[in-house]
């Protein structure tokens, strides 16, 4: 989809995202964990290369509970780069 704004449901124990397909330079996604469980997001690991995250600090970002992330896709290294959080 070409969402901007994607709300997260439906996990009942703590789950992991690894990549997001649908990057083109620029696009801006928030991603809103509504589950209450922790969401983790991997840095640059088991997605296909060109959905991974990079989280900017080389390793796994976790939220407590309810949480959003929010990326930008950069088409230079494939990734969608982590640029704020709400953790």
């Amino acid at each position: 989809s070409d969402s901007s704004f994607l709300l997260i449901s439906g996990p009942t124990g703590a789950f992991t995202l690894t990549g997001m397909t649908g990057g083109y330079n620029g696009r801006v996604v928030i991603l809103v964990n509504t589950t209450g469980q922790n969401m983790s997001i991997t840095n640059d690991a088991t997605s296909t290369a060109a959905n991974r995250f990079f989280t900017n600090t080389g390793g796994t970002l976790t939220t407590a509970g309810t949480g959003s992330f929010t990326a930008i896709y950069d088409a230079t290294a494939s990734r969608w780069r982590i640029i704020g959080s709400d953790l």
